[in-house]
């Protein structure tokens, strides 16, 4: 991993934890007294941890991944038809 994609990756953490940790602040103001203002920051924390996610989830797999072999799908018996 080279130091832009180390970087990249950093930042997406932040933005995770960012995320969590506001939107457990938000909902911890509404459910104190502060409905609409924690409703805000629950909303934007939301928004901030869909950003990190999709973040997260760009920057691809770890390693690459071996190739395995194609599996073969298993042949269905018919049933025999009863004549009658």
């Amino acid at each position: 991993m080279n130091d832009s994609a180390a970087y990249r990756e950093h930042r997406a953490r932040r933005w995770l934890s960012g995320g969590a940790f506001g939107l457990l602040g938000g909902i911890a103001l509404s459910a104190i007294a502060q409905g609409s203002l924690g409703g805000w920051i629950a909303v934007a924390s939301a928004c901030s941890l869909i950003v990190g996610l999709h973040t997260f989830g760009r920057l691809g797999a770890d390693q690459p991944t071996a190739e395995r072999p194609a599996r073969r799908k298993k042949k269905r018996k018919r049933k025999p038809k009863d004549e009658g």
